[in-house]
């Protein structure tokens, strides 16, 4: 008699598909199969607010010192949950998939509320009073992570009181705490230093000071925006490197590739963007955007041909103006309803209308192809959801 594997524990969630590094291991022998539990990675969830809507309260998950996003994806069309465990398939054949989340980020809304004007300590300026409990404890938890204590001098500024070495950003004295000083113009060699990360051993210190209750940080709207667009350029460029990759099945003729992805492309870089956001508060959003454009990365939107049509002023005849005849308007409304398809085919953009409920931006992938990739990023609710649509042969 055949055995079966050991249905997963409603209590622990486990991840279907994990990178590899956190990969469950593969039998060794055919028809072998996992009874452990122990095989496979557990999740553990963590309550936090979502980064993008920091009144909105999400479960975010655990493995080890990685937090991550979990998504549940649903296909249908295609064989590709068959080609998987029936054990790792839900029961309506979508699969759970995650997506690694930058701790910095989802700290990042509360040192702009807490610690914009003055320096605040660290455990004070990450956990908003209001919250509850235990996400207080969750947030200041965060704020432990090495993850941010070796990164902390990219978003804020720090002061660490009584420390003995200062170093990455930071000063000592209780009066800089109070009080700004000026500081002389950055050396190239300083502005490299504080591009890079903090030893382990100074982020080991940040962690003592802060629990201490002596490092204080004020948040730095300059160096937050050079640190997200050092995050927004590392996407668009594996946007480009996986536009540009070789194909599943292709041939070893093929193996050179499709051609290179400009990452100076501002459809890559818009694409890039939308994907980035919806992990930031909507004024930081805003700010790189502006950002963005200031540098010539993005281009001006253009505005929605059915909103222009419907935003078009209705002017009546004035008096004594010749009214044209049925035969006359349906032709020139012809006409009209042509120029407008041949300029939206020449511009390859789509608007979709949306609700007050869902916030859908649609943004096209391949702007140079006639089958274009729209992606959809609606929010509904309290929820986030992606989805991919291809354009029928033969549409605009």
């Amino acid at each position: 008699m055949a055995t079966t594997a050991p249905p997963l524990d409603a209590s622990q969630l486990r991840l279907l598909v994990v990178p590899s590094p956190l990969s469950p291991q593969k039998p060794s022998k055919r028809g072998e199969i996992l009874q452990s539990k122990s095989d496979w990675p557990i999740f553990r969830p963590i309550a936090l607010p979502h980064p993008s809507s920091p009144n909105v309260i999400v479960d975010f998950f655990v493995a080890g010192k990685d937090i991550y996003e979990m998504n549940k994806s649903c296909r249908s069309v295609g064989v590709c949950s068959a080609l998987l465990p029936p054990q790792l398939v839900l029961s309506d054949g979508s699969l759970l998939l995650a997506t690694p989340v930058d701790p910095l980020l989802l700290l990042l809304p509360h040192l702009m509320q807490q610690a914009a004007a003055s320096f605040v300590p660290l455990l004070e300026a990450v956990a908003p009073p209001k919250v509850d409990v235990e996400v207080r404890r969750n947030l200041q938890a965060l704020a432990g992570h090495s993850a941010v204590l070796r990164r902390l001098h990219w978003v804020s500024d720090l002061r660490m009181l009584s420390a003995a070495k200062p170093a990455h950003g930071e000063t000592t004295g209780a009066a800089d705490c109070a009080a700004d000083t000026s500081k002389p113009p950055e050396s190239p060699a300083s502005v490299l230093a504080e591009s890079a990360p903090a030893s382990i051993e100074e982020g080991d210190a940040r962690g003592s000071a802060a629990l201490g209750g002596s490092l204080f940080v004020r948040f730095n709207n300059d160096k937050t925006l050079t640190f997200l667009l050092r995050k927004h350029g590392k996407l668009v460029t594996a946007i480009a490197r996986q536009r540009s990759s070789v194909p599943l099945g292709a041939s070893e003729a093929d193996q050179g590739g499709g051609p290179p992805v400009s990452t100076s492309d501002a459809s890559l870089q818009a694409f890039a963007l939308s994907l980035f956001s919806a992990y930031l508060p909507k004024t930081l959003t805003t700010a790189l955007e502006v950002r963005l454009r200031k540098e010539g990365l993005l281009r001006e939107e253009k505005p929605c041909l059915a909103t222009s049509r419907a935003k078009a002023p209705q002017n009546p005849p004035s008096c004594g103006a010749k009214v044209a005849k049925p035969a006359a308007r349906a032709a020139g409304a012809a006409a009209a309803a042509e120029k407008m398809a041949g300029a939206e085919r020449d511009d390859h953009r789509s608007c979709t209308p949306t609700g007050p409920q869902h916030s859908a931006r649609r943004v096209v992938m391949e702007s140079d192809s006639p089958h274009a990739y729209c992606l959809f990023a609606p929010r509904v609710g309290k929820s986030y959801r992606v989805e991919v649509e291809r354009r029928p042969e033969g549409s605009a």
